[in-house]
């Protein structure tokens, strides 16, 4: 069964999304903490994007994902690119780790910084932070550069 999370409600202007009532604690920065780097496939949800981009796809366009497949010529990235184009994900349907969510939320409130570190690709991974709102950035692929493995590490280090 799938856990659906609602978006967080708006909030007063100028406010931080993500914590309760929308703000960060003043001065709640845990300077002392490391920033937390959040994967998205297999961690923040049960399910991988691509796969969720894939299935997507395939109900709203069959013969266009199936045809997109062919994107794999030009790499697992551009792949992503093409079915996220086609059956973009509803980041509200993704299957999350509630559990985790909601550390990730309260880690948020105490003003941890967030980053969703991730090789979906860079649209769909901004859709699914902007639902959530707790996260600072957002490291993803981008259609020709796939951030996975060393190249992950690399974008980590360059933070």
């Amino acid at each position: 069964m799938e856990e659906r999370v609602a978006a967080p409600a708006q909030s007063e202007p100028g406010a931080t999304p993500g914590a309760p009532g929308g703000l960060k604690p003043p001065g709640a920065a845990l300077a002392l903490e490391p920033a937390l780097f959040v994967e998205l496939d297999n961690t923040l949800i049960r399910s991988e994007l691509l796969w969720e981009s894939f299935a997507a796809a395939l109900r709203r366009a069959p013969l266009q994902a199936v045809r997109a497949l062919f994107a794999l010529f030009w790499g697992r990235a551009a792949l992503k690119r093409s079915l996220g184009r086609i059956g973009p994900v509803d980041p509200q349907a993704l299957p999350y780790r509630r559990w985790f969510l909601d550390w990730l939320r309260e880690q948020y409130a105490r003003g941890r910084h967030l980053v969703l570190a991730t090789a979906a690709d860079r649209p769909q991974a901004e859709a699914v932070a902007e639902h959530l709102g707790i996260f600072d950035e957002v490291l993803a692929s981008d259609g020709a550069y796939n951030n996975r493995g060393q190249s992950k590490l690399d974008g980590i280090r360059g933070l």
